[in-house]
């Protein structure tokens, strides 16, 4: 069993092992997958005999019920196989989501994230778990913080030329580290040590072995009085000089701190959005929130890529899914909480 089906199958248990009526376990269970999906699972869930007999009997009641809802289909011809769907350049991954492994280090609530990845509290085993998850999913990179947690600057720079840049490559991800948190305060006081940072930074993504297609400057750059347009301006520069167009300079910017920065905007070669909520409010704004937004963001962007960077909480959601292939298909370059 996948990640996935164990992530749904957990779910799923959750559900039936509630007090609530059989109308309230349908509304519950329509939320988590797709019929086929919760029908597969809850016939594994009877097969198994160490099910609780309550769990395997409310199982057993639902699969009847949705079985007898399901539609009969007309049978249709068989078709010619297709192309494969050629890769279209476009990043997606999820850096934020619903945690399929035990003990994993954990954002707000039960959630996890990638960057977080360069922490000595991860394991060997949860750090394959995680490309894995990423892998089955179809995602191309990964996200990562690399002036955050607790590994030296020594240790982060031979991680990315060694053993976590080998990890990448192995499970096809492409690598986008992000320099300077906006709540890593001590890094952003530590004016002397960026320009040796900026460069060991620059050398070792150009040295592989996992392909970097852009560095991304702070996370919610413009929302602390740290990020001034020239601080943040002279970072852009500085990681363009060392990398000589090799690979792309991104900002990650909330839509509510752009106009304020429009300089910086102007010297970066990528704008990675920050959608106006916070991704745990997600489920309470609709399509037409997200795509008012992503209007509005490309209109501002006047041409120059956009790449949709966080606006769910959950990466493996049916919304943040749905959402990350809305960005793409309006124009966006890459989508990463959820594709």
């Amino acid at each position: 069993m996948g990640l996935k089906e164990k992530i749904i199958e957990a779910e799923v248990n959750k559900v039936l092992a509630s007090e609530t009526s059989m109308d309230s376990i349908k509304d519950a269970i329509a939320k988590i997958a797709a019929k086929d999906e919760i029908i597969s699972i809850l016939e594994k869930i009877i097969a198994y005999d160490k099910t609780p007999a309550k769990i395997k009997e409310m199982a057993q009641k639902l699969l009847d019920q949705l079985v007898d809802d399901v539609d009969p289909v007309d049978p249709v011809d068989p078709v010619d196989p297709v192309d494969p769907v050629v890769d279209d350049g476009k990043l997606r991954t999820m850096f934020l989501f619903k945690s399929p492994v035990t003990g994993l280090p954990t954002e707000a609530g039960a959630y996890s994230s990638t960057l977080e990845w360069y922490s000595k509290k991860w394991t060997e085993e949860q750090r394959n778990l995680v490309c894995q998850m990423l892998q089955d999913a179809g995602a191309n990179c990964i996200v990562t913080l690399v002036r955050c947690g607790d590994m030296s600057r020594d240790e982060i720079m031979t991680a990315i030329q060694g053993t976590e840049g080998e990890r990448f490559k192995k499970y096809g991800l492409q690598h986008i580290p992000i320099y300077l948190s906006d709540n890593d305060q001590a890094s952003f006081d530590d004016l002397d040590g960026h320009p040796t940072w900026i460069k060991e930074l620059s050398e070792a993504c150009l040295a592989g072995p996992a392909t970097v297609p852009m560095i991304l400057i702070g996370m919610e750059v413009g929302e602390s009085d740290w990020w001034t347009n020239d601080r943040a301006g002279w970072m852009c520069q500085e990681f363009r000089g060392h990398l000589g167009g090799a690979i792309k300079v991104g900002v990650h910017i909330a839509l509510g701190s752009w106009s304020g920065n429009t300089e910086l905007v102007a010297q970066a070669d990528v704008i990675v959005l920050e959608w106006p909520w916070s991704p745990s409010e997600a489920p309470e704004h609709t399509d037409a929130d997200f795509n008012a937004v992503l209007a509005f963001a490309l209109s501002l962007a006047g041409g120059k890529p956009l790449i949709a960077g966080e606006y769910a909480i959950d990466g493996t959601s049916e919304q943040a899914q749905r959402w990350g292939k809305l960005a793409l298909a309006a124009g966006c370059t890459g989508a990463l909480t959820g594709f």
